[in-house]
């Protein structure tokens, strides 16, 4: 049974499954950089991801490995990925611990917060190294929607994991009789 002071806890569960859905979504849609070029009367619209690049709505699939700097953006986001599951992961196995008050362990906590952490800063990071890499605003090169839902999931799931460990903080588990 939860307490009303455990309301913290839960929203730190909502915050993070959010989170997490951020970093999916923005992490697979092709729309981290995007330009419009006009030639002869005629716009062109282009957009790259991680995974696709779309000229005009038309999206291929990036085979080729590529330079250094977009598969490090690659590995990263897909680390940064994996690890705000493990944060949602750890955050919701203590959530129906405590709901069927079964005992659980207090790394638990530390362990969600570290994996909502380390999201966080390997999509900032993945972020910073596709910036450097693939912007000109003299070619028209512009920031994609796909490029911000990452950072803004990442920093969610980096928040809820620690506010989950601050809000479990006082946890002790129930004794088996």
């Amino acid at each position: 049974m939860l307490l009303p002071s455990q309301s913290m806890y839960i929203f730190s569960c909502f915050v993070s499954a959010v989170g997490l859905a951020l970093v999916v979504v923005g992490v697979t849609t092709p729309v981290w950089t995007y330009a419009e070029i006009t030639k002869d009367n005629k716009t062109t619209k282009y957009s790259q991801g991680l995974w696709q690049s779309c000229e005009d709505g038309v999206c291929q699939t990036i085979t080729k490995t590529g330079p250094a700097t977009m598969m490090s953006c690659k590995v990263l986001s897909l680390i940064s990925a994996v690890c705000a599951l493990l944060c949602f992961t750890l955050l919701m196995i203590h959530l129906v611990k405590q709901i069927c008050k079964i005992p659980s362990p207090q790394c638990y906590f530390a362990l969600a917060m570290v994996a909502g952490g380390c999201s966080a800063v390997f999509i900032i990071i993945s972020v910073c190294i596709w910036r450097a890499e693939y912007f000109d605003e003299e070619d028209n090169i512009y920031v994609g929607y796909s490029l911000i839902l990452p950072i803004v999931g990442g920093i969610l799931v980096g928040l809820s994991g620690g506010a989950g460990a601050f809000s479990s903080r006082n946890y002790t588990a129930p004794r088996i009789k």
